[in-house]
Order: C-alpha cells, then sequence, then structure tokens
C-alpha cells in the first residue's frame, strides 16, 4: 500500500482499575497461575457503562485537537469492534456525527476482533488511496460486555479500550506491506454461540439474547503456534527481511504464555518485543495500538521498521511491515465512568 502514512495514534480506557487480586477465582493458586502465566496483573474495566464507541470517540476527538486537524477534512472512519454500541445502525456513523465529520465522510464498522486493527489499517489505507481521500480516521476498540464475570478464564484477560490512528496521503511515504489469512473451519476456538441471527433460526429466543463469549485457550494456543508463526515466518522470507532489521514486533496482546512462545519460535529478543497485556488485558482489536501509546511513545517518534501482527477470533491473523517516521502517540486518556 503506497502512498498513505501513519500520522499519529491515541488511545482511551477508563479510569477503573481492575485486579486480579481483585477477581473471583476458584483458589488463590488458581489465581496466581493466572497472573504469572496469562500475564494480566490488573485492566481497565468501565462495568459496562462506557462502550467501545464511547472510548474511541474520546481517543479521537483528543486526537483531532492534537493535530490540529478540522473535523470536516476527515473523508473515511471505520470503526473495528466486536462490541459495537447497538447491532444496526453502525457505531462508525453514529461517531461520524458526534466527532463532527463531513456527511460526505465514508462511515461503517468491520466486525473483526485481534487482527482487526492490521485490516482496518489496509481498508481505511486502499480507500484513501484508491478514491484520493487526503486524511482518514482508523477506529479499533472493545469493551468486556460478551465476557460473563463467571468465566474465570475469559473475564479476567479481557480488557476495555478504544483507540485512534490518524492517516493521510503522502506520495512521500514508504509503502505498507500487509498479508492475511482466514480459518472459519475453527470458529468455535473463540466465539459467541448464542448471538445474532443464527441464533434465531436454530430456537433461541429473545431473552437469551444476553449472549456471551467463550474460549478454547488450547486450541488457540495451537493455532497461534501451528499457523501464525510459520505464516510470519514466510512473510519476512517473502519479503527478504530478518528479524535483527526489525525495530520492534508489535503483536496482539492475546496472553503472556502464548505471545511469549511465539516469540522465542521466532527467535525475537526480549527488547524488541514491547508488551501492554499487564497493564490493560487484552483488548482485542485495541491492543497493537495501545501497546505503540504506552510502550513505544517516544521510539515512535523517530525512524522505526515495525512488524505488527495481530491473530485471534476467526480464526485470523493479520500481518503489516511498518517503515514509519515522525508518529505522534499521545498520552492516554482516562475516561471517567458514568453513574448508572
Amino acid at each position: 500500500m503506497d502512498n498513505v502514512r501513519i500520522v499519529s495514534i491515541g488511545a482511551a480506557v477508563p479510569q477503573k482499575k481492575l485486579l486480579s487480586s481483585q477477581v473471583s477465582f476458584e483458589s488463590d493458586e488458581t489465581r496466581s497461575q493466572f497472573i504469572r502465566q496469562v500475564g494480566v496483573t490488573e485492566k481497565r474495566y468501565s462495568q459496562n457503562r462506557l462502550t467501545a464507541g464511547d472510548l474511541c470517540f474520546s481517543a479521537a476527538q483528543k486526537l483531532l485537537t492534537e493535530v490540529a486537524w478540522d473535523p470536516s477534512t476527515i473523508g473515511v472512519v471505520i470503526l473495528v469492534t466486536q462490541s459495537p454500541d447497538r447491532l444496526m445502525p453502525a457505531t462508525a456513523i453514529l461517531l461520524q456525527e458526534k466527532l463532527g465529520l463531513p456527511s460526505s465522510c465514508l462511515a461503517f464498522d468491520i466486525n473483526l476482533g485481534c487482527s482487526g486493527w492490521v485490516y482496518g489499517l489496509s481498508v481505511v489505507s486502499s480507500l484513501m488511496q484508491t478514491l484520493k481521500i487526503d486524511r482518514g480516521l482508523l477506529l479499533a476498540g472493545e469493551t468486556a460486555v460478551l465476557a460473563s464475570e463467571d468465566d474465570t478464564s475469559y473475564f479476567p484477560l479481557m480488557g476495555d479500550a478504544g483507540t485512534a490512528t490518524v492517516l493521510e496521503l503522502s506520495m512521500h511515504s514508504e509503502p505498507m506491506v500487509f498479508q492475511f489469512y482466514s480459518d472459519g473451519s475453527q470458529f468455535e476456538a473463540i466465539h459467541a454461540p448464542n448471538s445474532g441471527a443464527r441464533h434465531f433460526a436454530d430456537g433461541g429466543t429473545e431473552a437469551a439474547q444476553k449472549y456471551r463469549a467463550q474460549m478454547d485457550a488450547d486450541q488457540v494456543l495451537r493455532f497461534c503456534l501451528r499457523d501464525v508463526v510459520p505464516n510470519i515466518h514466510s512473510f519476512l522470507n517473502q519479503l527478504n527481511v530478518t528479524v535483527q532489521e526489525i525495530d520492534y514486533f508489535v503483536f496482539h496482546q492475546a496472553n503472556k504464555l502464548i505471545n511469549e512462545a511465539m516469540r522465542k519460535k521466532l527467535n525475537i529478543p526480549e527488547e524488541k518485543f514491547p508488551y501492554s497485556i499487564g497493564q490493560f488485558g487484552n483488548t482485542s482489536s485495541a491492543s497493537i495500538p495501545l501497546t505503540m501509546v504506552t510502550q513505544l511513545r517516544e521510539q515512535m517518534a523517530h525512524k522505526q521498521t515495525l512488524l505488527c501482527s495481530g491473530f485471534g477470533v476467526g480464526l485470523s491473523m493479520g500481518h503489516v511491515l511498518l517503515h514509519t517516521e515522525n508518529i505522534i502517540c499521545h498520552p492516554i486518556i482516562e475516561v471517567a465512568i458514568p453513574e448508572k
């Protein structure tokens, strides 16, 4: 993808911290094992009083102010989320109005999870390039609304966050190189079984529409090691790029056990592999930009070669090789949780 560059990235999280020590587990040993292996010591949790749309709005509003862009100059806004404000209309259209973007602005949602920021980056960039849109806005956010507090393997892992990435056409930018992969045969590894039109077609009732997500952690681990790692190896080989030539590998924050296993198989040095999961949990499509904002803020202001990789729900994966320069990452925004 040529002639499109990332200008700035921002992120917003709820003010409330939920410590793993405050979450109910089967035993203290189970809790200790979770913290040690999964790597989450705390996360941000709005108690379902903030939506992904709310958090992305805060991130985007601050970002547009900081880069001093007139909202009327934005030609496309896309939100990547699997916890939209409503099933209809698309939350991106609500945010188009709320952010003061023009009615000529393309606005729609992408229903993707862990790989979503990479997919979203490719879609926004391709629309900008094809339609000659000067400025674009990519939003990616998730809240733990699909996680039942009774599920001690899934709920403590999932955190709330919203991110905004602003892009512009630039004839002098380095190309962004993408690779994607989808395997619907493994969809049950992470899914919400009692949701959507399929649930009603199978005889579900409206009362059961309060659905919850489920995850098979062992199947996800197998996918990451059996499919994602070789796919990244292949991607690097095709580009004739070595691990040594990449400054940072910014991976989706699945969990510490999975990510460390992948890092070691790819022979990536620890100092090139930033983590944000300890402070924020797994924030799905928001995790890659959130990691940049919180862990690489100073570094992103200089020239960097990054390999960003998202993998999970679908099952799917997406990788992008980025040659960046002077990306401004603004300090994280903490959003107050409204009263009930």
